[in-house]
This record gives C-alpha cells, sequence and structure tokens, in this order.
C-alpha cells in the first residue's frame, strides 16, 4: 500500500512537471518541495526556491526590479490602432 506523503510526493513531481512545461517557476518550485517533502512549502520558503528555480534555468529574479505584477501581453490587444499588434499599424 502506497502510504499519504507518497502519493504527495508524486503529486509534487507531477506539479514541478508541469510548472516546467508551462515556464510557470511559481509552480515549478512549489512542485519541487512538495516531491521532496511530501508537504506544501511555506510562502518564504517558495520564494527561496522559486528563485533558485528562476537562476536555474537564468530567468531573471523577481527582485530584479521593474513591477512584480506585469500585465500578460496579451492584455495590448484591441488597444490603439492596429490592434496593438506588431505590424499592424495602419500607414495610410
Amino acid at each position: 500500500m502506497v502510504g499519504r506523503i507518497d502519493i504527495e510526493k508524486m503529486k509534487g513531481k507531477i506539479k514541478r512537471a508541469a510548472g516546467w512545461l508551462t515556464g510557470d517557476r511559481w509552480v515549478e518550485a512549489e512542485g519541487a518541495v512538495e516531491a521532496e517533502r511530501g508537504h506544501p512549502p511555506d510562502p518564504d520558503e517558495l520564494a527561496e526556491v522559486e528563485d533558485e528555480v528562476r537562476k536555474d534555468h537564468g530567468d531573471i529574479s523577481r527582485d530584479a526590479g521593474g513591477p512584480k505584477d506585469d500585465p500578460p501581453a496579451l492584455s495590448l490587444i484591441g488597444e490603439g490602432e492596429g490592434g496593438g499588434l506588431p505590424g499592424s499599424d495602419d500607414a495610410s
């Protein structure tokens, strides 16, 4: 019989892979901790692990400056002429 901790570790491995696949470093870090320990990390620990995951991937840190909650690129669609898409300006 598989124990509860083993199931939590398995879920962590799946979460880590899903985070890697989608490029979501927060989810990847959360999954890494769960896969190792069998329980979710506390928020401070998760922030540290996320920074490590970002470094491993060559991503910039959340503390590197600039806004922390950048709007998604798709929010620009529909703004201004040409829908905000590159190369779609109306030069008449």
